[in-house]
């Protein structure tokens, strides 16, 4: 192979691996968007298993956070700060269950990333 064909094939690679950060890094605007949002939620019973009952019913999570998704989001930011990445992914997807575009970018995220910004996230 010569050397413009390798070239040609390193800058298409780089090229969708840029498209494809742009589009997975679209979770982080459903992060941010979760911890801000104290709308009613979508799939309440969804909460439930998720640990997140009290942010139904007082919208306040024992002083975690204020309103449903706000409040979970505080909960999934303990349980990252304690290393409990899967807990603290599994209530950010719960806070997107109306979602199901956010749902697969958080998936498709890296889970570790994913963790470190819920950990980072929602202090403002």
């Amino acid at each position: 192979m010569n050397i413009s064909k390798i070239c040609i094939r390193l800058l298409i690679g780089i090229q969708l691996l840029g498209i494809n950060q742009l589009v997975f890094a679209e979770w982080k605007e459903h992060v941010k968007w979760s911890f801000h949002d104290t709308g009613a939620p979508d799939c309440p019973e969804q909460y439930l298993g998720a640990g997140g009952p009290d942010c139904l019913v007082m919208g306040t999570g024992g002083g975690t956070g204020t309103g449903n998704r706000s409040c979970l989001m505080a909960k999934a930011r303990a349980d990252a700060e304690r290393g409990r990445c899967t807990e603290a992914i599994q209530k950010l997807i719960v806070t997107q269950c109306h979602n199901s575009k956010a749902k697969k970018e958080i998936i498709a995220a890296n889970d570790q990333e994913v963790c470190d910004y819920i950990r980072k996230s929602g202090k403002d």
